[in-house]
């Protein structure tokens, strides 16, 4: 990706220890889209690193301490699909809670994250902006709920040109995409006449 200045924070994305798989995984997708948003190396960790000048809390009060610590009381009423993006300050840094009411949810509260700073998910790819020295985060003020829970994605189907003839890092590649998208369910259609249908 293009190398863009080099960024005026030192940023760290801050998980719980013991987090949930997903969690840890939404950690990871964090780290990674923040480093090619602004150029520069981010830090993943469980503890708040005292040199950091830009924290990004992932999870929420149940699976992260330091969200419980200094955000606990303020945390607001999530579902199981909601997400929070909130930007918080302090005397010498900025900071962002990426959190959701479970840790899926944290999970596509990262991606949001994702979004609200430019980057575009589609089936194919994530088309990203290019880098900048200070990322846009000290607005953000966002719950979201969604309108419909169940999001499916239909697979399989029944052409010989359709997503029974992809590999399997192909199906792996849509599965994480989707994600992306906010789907939570994959419907698999198949037939008897399939040749991996027992």
């Amino acid at each position: 990706w293009p190398v863009g200045a080099r960024a005026a924070d030192t940023i760290a994305v801050v998980i719980g220890k013991g987090s949930p798989p997903i969690e840890i995984r939404a950690g990871r997708e964090l780290q990674a889209q923040l480093a090619r948003l602004t150029g520069t190396e981010v830090t993943i960790t469980t503890d708040v690193p005292n040199g950091a000048t830009l924290i990004f809390f992932l999870g929420s009060p149940h699976t992260n301490p330091a969200i419980l610590e200094r955000f606990g009381e303020k945390w607001p009423e999530l579902s199981d699909q909601g997400i929070l993006l909130r930007s918080v300050k302090s005397n010498n840094r900025r900071g962002v809670i990426v959190g959701g009411g479970s840790p899926v949810a944290s999970l596509w509260a990262a991606y949001e994250m994702g979004y609200q700073l430019g980057i575009r998910y589609l089936l194919r790819e994530d088309i990203y902006p290019d880098p900048v020295e200070t990322l846009a985060v000290d607005e953000l003020d966002i719950v979201q709920e969604p309108n419909l829970r169940i999001r499916s994605w239909r697979t399989i189907n029944d052409f010989a040109i359709g997503p029974e003839s992809w590999s399997l890092e192909e199906q792996k590649r849509m599965l994480g995409q989707l994600a992306k998208l906010r789907f939570n369910r994959v419907m698999l259609q198949v037939y008897p006449w399939q040749p991996f249908v027992d």
